[in-house]
C-alpha cells in the first residue's frame, strides 16, 4: 500500500512451511459488526499522522470507525486513496473490510466556517449524544482541540437543562479517550474539572500513534475493555486516584522483565511486538493479493464456557475452546496465566490439554479477586497468524 509499510512487511521473518489447502472463497465474517469497539481518530495538518490511518484501516476488520476529523489534510486523501486501491484484494481476504465510499463518508473538517462550530465537533458531539450505549474510543493523534470542541458544544447546549448531571454521566461514561502525553497537558485543568469523570488514557508515544489503535485491533485479548487489561497497547496504571486517568508509563510484566525484552517501563507493550508485527505484515500481504488461498488467515476460537466465569476458593474450573482454521491448518494451544493482569496476584496452576484447560483457583482467593487466563491458537502456515481469547475468573 505504501512504502514503509511493504518494509515493514519484508521485514518480518519466514518461518517454517506447511502445505496449504485451498479455499476458493472468503468464509463469512465471524464477529459482527456490532461487536467491535467503536472508534473516531482525530488527526492534524502534518503528513505524519496519515500512514498511521492506512495502519488502522488494515485492521479495520476489528472496530467500528465512526468518524475521520482532520484540518482538510491533504494526505489523509491520499491516505484513502491507497485504501480504495487496495479494497478489492483486502475484500478478498475478509469480507468484514468497510467500502471506502463509506469510510470517505466519515471525515469530517476539524475548522469551523466564520469561527462557528465545525463539522468535527458536531459529529463526535452526536456520537457521543446518540442513543446506542457503550464506549466510543476517541483517538487523539492531534492537538485534542476537536474533542474539547465537542464536550464544550455538549455543554453549551445541555448544561442548564434539568437532567444535565445525567447527560454529562452518559458522555462520561461514553467517551474513552487516548493521548500520546499527559492528559492535562492535552486538555487542561478546566476541561478536567467540568468533565472529572472522563476516562483519559495516556499511551506510549514510543511507537508513532500506532498505541492508540493497538488495544482496539486485539479484541480478542479486551485490552480496550479496561486500562489496567493489557494486550498490544500495553497495560495502564492510575495517574490521578481522584479522576479517571491512566498511563503506560512505568508499566512492566514480568514475562518481558525475565527475557529482558523491551525498553525500560514499556515491557507490557513490547512483549506483543513479534505477534503484532506478524498480524499487520500478513495484513499488508493481503492488500496486493487477490487471491484468497494464497494469503494466510487466522485461526478461530470460541471458548465454549465462556469469557466471565464466577468461581469459588479453593475450586478447580474446566475451560473449552473450539479451535478451527480456515485454510485448514494445524493449529496449537496455548494457555496461560496473565498474572500482572489480575488482581489476584499470586502463582495459579493451569493444566493444559489441547482445547481443555483446568485451573485450580487458591484457597487464598478473596471474594471479587480476578483471574485472566488466556489461550492462543497459532497456525502451522509459513507465515504464522495467533489468534486470541481472554477468559476472567472472577472469585465469588
Amino acid at each position: 500500500m505504501i512504502d514503509h509499510v511493504e518494509m515493514m512487511a519484508a521485514s518480518t521473518a519466514t518461518r517454517r512451511g506447511t502445505e496449504r489447502h485451498v479455499v476458493p472463497d472468503p468464509p463469512a465474517p465471524v464477529r459482527p459488526l456490532a461487536d467491535r469497539p467503536r472508534t473516531i481518530v482525530t488527526i492534524d495538518s502534518a503528513f505524519d499522522d496519515p500512514p498511521s490511518l492506512i495502519g488502522l484501516l488494515l485492521f479495520s476488520t476489528e472496530i467500528r470507525l465512526e468518524a475521520i476529523v482532520h484540518p482538510d489534510n491533504p494526505f489523509v486523501g491520499k491516505a484513502l486513496d491507497k485504501y480504495e486501491d487496495a479494497y478489492p484484494n483486502l475484500s478478498a481476504h475478509d469480507q468484514r473490510y468497510p467500502d471506502p465510499d463509506y469510510v470517505r463518508s466519515l471525515e469530517r473538517d476539524t475548522r469551523g466556517v466564520d469561527g462557528g462550530v465545525s463539522p468535527a465537533a458536531e459529529l463526535i458531539a452526536d456520537i457521543l449524544l446518540g442513543e446506542e450505549n457503550g464506549p466510543v474510543y476517541l483517538q487523539v493523534w492531534e492537538g485534542g482541540g476537536s474533542v474539547e470542541a465537542a464536550l464544550g458544544l455538549i455543554e453549551e447546549r445541555h448544561g442548564e437543562d434539568d437532567d444535565w448531571d445525567s447527560i454529562r454521566s452518559s458522555v462520561s461514561s461514553k467517551a474513552i479517550i487516548t493521548t500520546l502525553v499527559e492528559p492535562e497537558s492535552v486538555f487542561g485543568g478546566a476541561l478536567l474539572e467540568a468533565w472529572p469523570d472522563l476516562r483519559i488514557v495516556e499511551v506510549t508515544s514510543d511507537l508513532w500513534t500506532y498505541p492508540h489503535m493497538l488495544p482496539l485491533i486485539s479484541p480478542g485479548l479486551r485490552g480496550h475493555e479496561h486500562p489496567s487489561y493489557g494486550g498490544w497497547g500495553g497495560r495502564a496504571r492510575p495517574i490521578d486516584e481522584d479522576l479517571d486517568t491512566w498511563t503506560v508509563e512505568g508499566v512492566s510484566d514480568r514475562a518481558d522483565e525475565e527475557a529482558g525484552v523491551g525498553p525500560e517501563g514499556e515491557t507490557s507493550v513490547s512483549r506483543w511486538f513479534d505477534d503484532a508485527q506478524a498480524d499487520f505484515a500478513e495484513r499488508v500481504r493481503w492488500s496486493t493479493t487477490p487471491e484468497y488461498a494464497e494469503g494466510n488467515h487466522h485461526p478461530e476460537i470460541e471458548v465454549t464456557t465462556g469469557l466471565d466465569v464466577e468461581v469459588r476458593a479453593g475450586g478447580r474450573v474446566a475451560l473449552i475452546a473450539s479451535v478451527s482454521d480456515p485454510d485448514g491448518d494445524d493449529v496449537s494451544i496455548h494457555w496461560w496465566h496473565y498474572r500482572e493482569a489480575s488482581t489476584y496476584r499470586g502463582p495459579i496452576e493451569v493444566s493444559e490439554a489441547g482445547e481443555v484447560a483446568r485451573v485450580q483457583v487458591p484457597e487464598s482467593a478473596r471474594p471479587g479477586d480476578t483471574i485472566h487466563i488466556v489461550v492462543e491458537a497459532t497456525d502451522d502456515a509459513e507465515r504464522p497468524l495467533k489468534t486470541y481469547r481472554r477468559v476472567i475468573l472472577t472469585v465469588g
